[in-house]
């Protein structure tokens, strides 16, 4: 059910694991490209299913990185597109 969602906002899990105290903790990788109307919504979205989402900013020319950043996300930043479709 989660990772349904997840998938529907874009994202994918790519860490789940428990903690020493024997909390959950979930991390959710999300690409985007030139997001900034909309990547605020979805990291809303996402943020309550999650511990951690990085976002892999795809050589986008507006701010949805910094937008990203803002709101808690990691991001990493290409300097160029790199064609991430499919991640």
């Amino acid at each position: 059910m989660l990772e349904e969602e997840l998938n529907r906002a874009g994202c994918r899990i790519i860490l789940m694991r428990y903690d020493e105290s024997g909390d959950l903790i979930i991390v959710a990788g999300l690409p985007m490209y030139n997001e900034e109307e909309t990547i605020g919504t979805i990291l809303m979205q996402v943020q309550e299913h999650v511990t951690k989402v990085i976002c892999v900013d795809d050589g986008s020319s507006d701010s949805c990185a910094a937008i990203a950043t803002r709101m808690g996300a990691d991001v990493i930043r290409h300097r160029f597109t790199e064609a991430m479709e499919g991640l």
